[in-house]
């Protein structure tokens, strides 16, 4: 279970940190009124899909792995 934990913990954290990322993003008026077709918010976005993906299977493998109660 610690293994599924720790991948957990680093899924989590990057999603954090790519979301942050794109808010960041959002608050530069240069880089904002480029629009969503630009390929650093493409980047941005593919990095926040993949971070998202990586967390839900971590959450899965967590699920998984957690002991029965009974």
């Amino acid at each position: 279970m610690k293994k599924e934990l720790d991948a957990f913990r680093e899924a989590r954290t990057d999603l954090i940190a790519d979301m942050q990322l794109v808010e960041l993003l959002k608050q530069n008026p240069a880089i904002r009124d480029v629009g969503p077709s630009d390929t650093l918010w493409d980047a941005a976005f593919k990095r926040v899909t993949a971070s998202r993906a990586k967390y839900s299977a971590a959450v899965a493998a967590l699920e998984i792995a957690k002991p029965d109660p009974a």
